[in-house]
């Protein structure tokens, strides 16, 4: 059993082992042995006291080498943040420095802006003078624009006034003159009704006397082929040429055999202007005989075909030809298809006048004029 006061009295005697400990690193150090006079106590105590000193020592180097690695790491990091702090310092100082620059320029822009303010609110009065000055002017010269149209335009009012006035005139005189002609026309229509009437009762006291004839058994006379001074039959009747002319050419229809009238009744026709004057001029002793001949030309009496009892009077009625043979084209009116024909009017006789009329599609007839057999032109 190990002797407590022995092992007391070899610990004090013992070399002690020191430590110390600094930040970078730890240092172990020996006291001296102290000499005693005490017996030696036995070597294999002291052996395994050593050996458990040397253990606890190396957990205590051990946990010092650990705290040591957590110092470093301590030590690193705080250098770490000291270098970050000292960034940010930098940086904070940069920021600072920008912020300075910024609000220096943010008071020089103020002060630039506050200078251009008043320069615009100068200006704008100088404007608003300038613009009013400017504006009564283009006011006056917009008035004398107005006052000069409204002055042409009064210009062009006299003249169109003026204009008006000589029109009225005219109209006035225009008016005057067709009040005249009006007051002609109604009496000519007043005379033309006065005439129809007494042909209408000349005809129809005509008609009694050939109907009284006929009842009689007496042939109907032929219309007095002597012609009057006048030239034309019925002298006593007011009548004009042409209607004197259709009346007798109606009497005449009336003349022919019943049986030929229903056959061939009186159509439509026209007689072209300057007929009966070329007439009165070719054949003045002929009257009877025309009368007759342009009466089976409007019945078509002269065109048709020819029998033992043929009783017309007109012997030949032909197409008018552009040429001196019955080979050359007929001669034709373009504006309405109207062929033209040609009668003789006097039998046997080379050189005697042609009746020319025109026959038109719907076979109605418009007498044209007289001419010799020499002459070509149909009275167009």
């Amino acid at each position: 059993m190990l002797d407590k006061k022995a092992f007391a009295k070899w610990l004090q005697a013992r070399p002690r082992l020191n430590v110390a400990t600094t930040n970078a690193s730890t240092t172990f150090s020996q006291d001296p042995p102290t000499v005693t006079s005490e017996p030696d106590i036995s070597l294999e105590i002291a052996k395994q006291t050593i050996v458990g000193q040397a253990a606890q020592l190396i957990q205590q180097a051990q946990e010092l080498k650990q705290q040591d690695q957590l110092l470093k790491q301590q030590a690193q990091e705080l250098k770490q943040r000291s270098a970050e702090l000292e960034e940010e310092a930098e940086a904070h100082k940069l920021d600072v420095d920008y912020i300075d620059k910024l609000d220096s320029q943010k008071h020089q822009i103020e002060q630039e802006l506050a200078e251009l303010k008043q320069e615009l609110s100068d200006a704008k009065e100088l404007a608003t003078s300038q613009a009013s000055d400017e504006a009564l002017v283009r006011e006056n010269e917009h008035l004398n624009q107005q006052l000069d149209q409204a002055q042409g335009q009064l210009d062009s009012l006299k003249n169109d006034l003026i204009e008006m006035q000589k029109e009225l005139e005219k109209t006035a005189s225009q008016k005057d003159y067709f009040q005249d002609q009006a007051r002609v026309a109604d009496q000519e229509r007043l005379d033309t009704e006065k005439e129809r009437d007494n042909a209408q009762n000349e005809m129809r006291k005509l008609r009694q006397q050939v109907n009284r004839l006929k009842k009689s058994g007496n042939p109907v006379a032929e219309p007095n082929s002597k012609l009057t001074k006048d030239w034309f039959t019925h002298p006593g009747l007011k009548l004009s040429d042409y209607t004197r002319f259709k009346l007798d050419i109606e009497i005449c229809w009336n003349t022919i055999d019943s049986k030929l009238r229903e056959n061939y009744p009186l159509k439509d026709y026209t007689i072209k202007d300057g007929f009966l004057e070329d007439a009165k001029e070719t054949l003045p002793n002929e009257y009877a005989r025309l009368v007759r001949i342009c009466t089976e030309i409007i019945c078509g009496i002269s065109r048709a075909p020819r029998s033992n009892n043929w009783s017309g009077i007109v012997e030949v009625d032909r197409i008018n030809r552009d040429g001196p043979n019955n080979n050359c084209p007929a001669v034709t009116r373009q504006q309405d298809g109207a062929i033209s024909r040609k009668v003789n009017v006097k039998q046997n006789s080379p050189a005697a006048p042609r009746l020319y009329y025109w026959l038109l599609p719907d076979q109605s007839v418009e007498l044209a004029t007289i001419g010799f057999h020499d002459d070509f032109d149909p009275g167009r």
